[in-house]
């Protein structure tokens, strides 16, 4: 039992006081929090089956006990650099943004308060509910993103709490002025990747513990003292040497003395504790990146790329992900809040490798046929076109064009030819693809 709680109040630093004379339509959400202490100690199953109670109850929600668990779950190594690789994956995406005229207006998001706002959304995978505090200044275009500390939410009920101690601290923000400045994130009883990879991090750090425990034990030799003496300083300074036997030890004892090591009989112990350990290692590597091979091993290369494809697969739904909470979300606050331009659409940009095969096929239909619409090549190699040019307008006749057979119209000849020249290309050896 606790008899004392130690909270930190989130005091507005001199940013948040910039902000207050800047933003003076709308009061900042973040300043008016109190954080409570961490408490950090042993967790096992039974506080994340807790945790996940209080976090889900209907009727009493509380999401501090499951936040601290996260916190703490998040300090294992492997953990920790899955949820980065992922995340990376994300932020290092080239992005565009453009108005409605299809012009590139980008330099409006590349600012560093953007990048804090898509981190937040990829880490509303990992933590699940998300409140994001945006405000926007209508005149310079400036913006401010917060992510408001989860510890406080309270979803269910429609707001955040002002004392994460406190489930009574309720503030309202969903029908208030707040809902206009707080981007949410996720459903509520959605509690995000790390509910389920929690207690495998878990049973990983009881078994790193008892490792630990074993090698105390059984790492080193028991060493064990012989003495025929019954006097007591003897025995004494026996149990003195024993004590500090340590790196170049030496002992000068009697003829009758005597100073054994004794080692361990088991060898293979360590393979109990190695082999779980593995286990929930891969466990979490499935649970975060879909796979395994691109993070604990590749020794096949074929098995790697399989495994790269699916891993290429999660990244293309977290940008899919990010690029909904741009549009839906962030977007319209700030056309609302900042006055920022109508028509803009946010998206990544997804070109992907040609090989020398496409570039044959697309010149040959440059080459041989009449286009009426350039946007599959605007769209296809990223380059704005106008037109063809003269002397690529008109279609190039075959060197040695085949005489038309009795029967066959023009159309049904340039279709034949054009199925030919498929062919000669699908057979045609490339060295350099």
């Amino acid at each position: 039992m606790h008899f004392f709680h130690l909270t930190r109040t989130t005091m507005p630093n001199s940013r948040d006081k910039r902000l207050q004379r800047k933003y003076k339509r709308r009061p900042l959400l973040a300043p008016q929090l109190e954080q409570g202490a961490y408490y950090r100690s042993r967790r096992d199953i039974s506080d994340w089956l807790a945790a996940l109670e209080w976090a889900r109850s209907p009727h009493y929600q509380y999401w501090k006990p499951l936040i601290d668990l996260y916190t703490d779950v998040e300090m294992d190594a492997h953990l920790s650099s899955l949820l980065q690789t992922r995340r990376l994956r994300v932020l290092r995406e080239p992005f565009t943004l453009r108005n409605e005229a299809g012009d590139d207006v980008s330099v409006l998001l590349r600012h560093r308060w953007f990048d804090t706002f898509v981190r937040a959304v990829v880490d509303s995978i990992f933590y699940g509910y998300t409140m994001i505090e945006v405000l926007a200044h209508p005149e310079a275009r400036e913006v401010s993103v917060t992510l408001l500390p989860r510890a406080h939410y309270a979803p269910l009920r429609g707001g955040i709490l002002a004392r994460d101690v406190d489930p009574g601290s309720l503030l309202p923000v969903v029908g208030t002025e707040l809902e206009t400045q707080v981007i949410c994130l996720g459903e509520w009883r959605d509690l995000g990747l790390l509910a389920q990879a929690a207690p495998l991090v878990l049973r990983k750090k009881n078994a790193v513990g008892a490792w630990s425990e074993f090698t105390e034990v059984f790492g080193m030799p028991i060493r064990i003292g012989k003495t025929a003496s019954g006097d007591q300083r003897e025995i004494n300074r026996m149990e003195e040497f024993l004590e500090k036997m340590g790196s170049r030890a030496y002992a000068v004892i009697d003829s009758e003395d005597d100073i054994m090591m004794r080692e361990t009989a088991r060898s293979d112990a360590y393979r109990v504790y190695n082999e779980l350990c593995k286990l929930m290692d891969a466990q979490l590597s499935k649970l975060i990146v879909g796979q395994t091979m691109t993070t604990d091993d590749g020794s096949s290369r074929s098995q790697a790329e399989v495994h790269e494809r699916i891993f290429d697969d999660i990244t293309a739904y977290d940008k899919q992900y990010v690029a909904m909470a741009v549009n839906d979300y962030l977007i319209p606050l700030l056309q609302h809040e900042g006055e920022w331009p109508t028509g803009l659409t946010f998206g990544y940009d997804e070109r992907v490798e040609l090989s020398q095969l496409d570039l044959d096929s697309d010149q040959m239909l440059l080459d041989r046929f009449e286009l009426d619409d350039l946007d599959y090549f605007r769209e296809r190699y990223g380059v704005p076109i106008t037109g063809l040019k003269g002397a690529q307008a008109q279609p190039q006749q075959p060197d040695d064009p085949e005489p038309p057979q009795p029967g066959d119209t023009t159309e049904q000849l340039s279709h034949d030819q054009w199925v030919a020249e498929i062919d000669r290309l699908y057979q045609h050896t490339c060295h350099t693809c």
